[in-house]
């Protein structure tokens, strides 16, 4: 559902911006002085109303206020024709987002009779979109390297590699979040183990969280930067489907900057 949300807030800011410059051209439109240019026999003529009938008046180009009077009379012709469509524009954003409707298989499997509520959707997702109750029962390639690393143990029993992430995990936990802990994926020319891959509960788009743990180690520091740039030169940034945290030995993460991620990242729109 990602790709819906960002169409509607693309909407929403195009038909800000379209608005914000429809003022300004009406504004301006106001202080042009009435009448049209016209152009023949090598002169500027000023087309105007006068008793009910138009008359050319000859403008001499040469002088500096008629120079302005020609880029004023210019400008409101060019606004005579792009105002409209600006207006035009505004009344069909306004229309397509008092009318669209987000379409959500869990919403419309839960309008459905209780016998419903098996059915499976999946065929019915739109491109990018998934299925947290199929996914988490797919099975996937996880990393296997350094078994005896696999120490700590999260609330609901997973194994991970620190107690910062049995900690991410644990918080994962509680709410209800579906997630994978070191799945195994492609990065460009790179195969990466990233913490968590975790499903946004509203939008259906997968999140990366690293957790770098050791980051006042300067080979360590080193290779999170490679690993960072990696990510971003192949779809992965942050703040939209990749998380970041870190701790050293003297600052470690805490339970409460974990459920501010998970607040910020998760339980609100992107």
């Amino acid at each position: 559902m990602y790709q819906q949300f960002h169409l509607l807030n693309s909407l929403k800011a195009e038909l800000q911006n379209e608005q914000y410059l429809l003022q300004q051209m009406r504004d301006v439109q106001k202080q042009l002085p009435k009448g049209y240019l016209a152009y023949k026999h090598d002169h500027f003529y000023r087309g105007v109303r006068y008793q009910g009938k138009w008359r050319q008046i000859p403008i001499l180009d040469q002088l500096p206020e008629n120079k302005q009077l020609i880029t004023q009379l210019q400008t409101n012709r060019y606004l005579s024709k792009a105002v409209p469509i600006l207006e035009k524009n505004c009344l069909c954003l306004k229309k397509m987002l008092s009318q669209f409707q987000l379409y959500n298989p869990v919403e419309v499997r839960a309008s459905l009779s209780a016998h419903y509520q098996d059915f499976n959707f999946s065929p019915f997702l739109l491109p990018g979109d998934i299925n947290p109750e199929k996914w988490l029962q797919a099975h996937y390639r996880k990393n296997s390297k350094y078994p005896q690393e696999l120490k700590h143990f999260s609330k609901g029993g997973l194994p991970t590699r620190s107690k910062a992430e049995a900690d991410i995990a644990t918080m994962l936990e509680e709410f209800q979040l579906a997630f994978r802990y070191e799945p195994l994926i492609q990065v460009g020319q790179y195969e990466y183990a990233p913490d968590f891959c975790i499903v946004h509960p509203t939008h259906r788009l997968l999140i990366l969280w690293e957790h770098f743990g050791m980051i006042d180690q300067p080979d360590y520091a080193c290779k999170t930067i490679q690993k960072l740039n990696s990510y971003a030169e192949n779809g992965y940034h942050l703040g939209l489907n990749l998380i970041m945290t870190y701790e050293t030995k003297k600052h470690p993460l805490h339970f409460g900057h974990i459920q501010d991620c998970i607040k910020k990242y998760f339980l609100q729109p992107l």
